[in-house]
């Protein structure tokens, strides 16, 4: 009995774990896209029109947006790129979904799930941190935008009291704060007025890296406006 490749479409969007062979980002979003076959499933060899597509088909995010992400990661020269300079196959440019993690690149201190490098494992979602955003929710069953940004105040100055090196420039504090905003967005549904994350989407997404049971792609695109 033959068993089909990942790559044919009856598996297409399923969730596979990752295998001893493959690597993953400090990324929840991006290990989703991977995990479901969105991204190649061993994370490797991934090229700018890959991302593009992968977070246009799964999260709606704008070819616009999406282009400037992975330029944004694709170039050597870019405070937050993670491509090693000449890393091409043909001419084409590409990265390992684990070159993110380089630290002070898109990865950074004062992480939503992660702790900082100077810390431990900043690549791994810490189990406690989740449970501790979930705890903001004051109706227990969503957690709100104003519930998050209350989260990420907290997490600053709680986190500058355990890493005496904490770096968390102008450059970190935009991405890390971008990314809360795509976060909420993807998971609360884009164009609501009331952003709410059921927190039982946070566990999945966040703690399993898979789609949550129940969401939806955001009907209305996601842009960086």
């Amino acid at each position: 009995m033959s068993v089909a490749p990942e790559s044919e479409p009856e598996v297409y969007g399923k969730y596979i774990a990752p295998g001893p062979d493959h690597v993953r980002s400090p990324c929840p979003a991006v290990n989703v896209l991977a995990n479901h076959g969105y991204l190649p499933r061993d994370g490797k060899n991934i090229t700018k029109p890959m991302i593009i597509d992968a977070l246009k088909k799964l999260y709606n995010l704008s070819e616009k947006t999406g282009a400037f992400l992975a330029d944004t990661v694709m170039d050597p020269e870019n405070p937050l790129g993670v491509r090693p300079p000449g890393q091409e196959k043909d001419g084409i440019p590409y990265i390992h979904l684990n070159q993110l993690s380089t630290h002070n690149k898109m990865e950074h201190d004062v992480s939503l799930f992660h702790v900082d490098a100077a810390l431990g494992d900043h690549t791994i979602p810490q189990p406690e941190m989740i449970s501790t955003l979930i705890s903001t929710s004051k109706d227990g069953r969503t957690i709100t935008w104003k519930e998050l940004a209350r989260y990420k105040s907290w997490r600053y100055y709680e986190n500058r009291k355990k890493n005496p090196v904490q770096v968390y420039t102008r450059l970190q504090m935009f991405t890390s704060w971008a990314e809360a905003a795509i976060l909420t967005l993807v998971l609360a549904g884009g164009g609501k007025k009331d952003l709410r994350i059921p927190v039982d989407w946070v566990k999945e997404f966040v703690g399993e890296e898979r789609i949550p049971d129940g969401w939806k792609r955001s009907e209305v695109e996601i842009t960086g406006k």
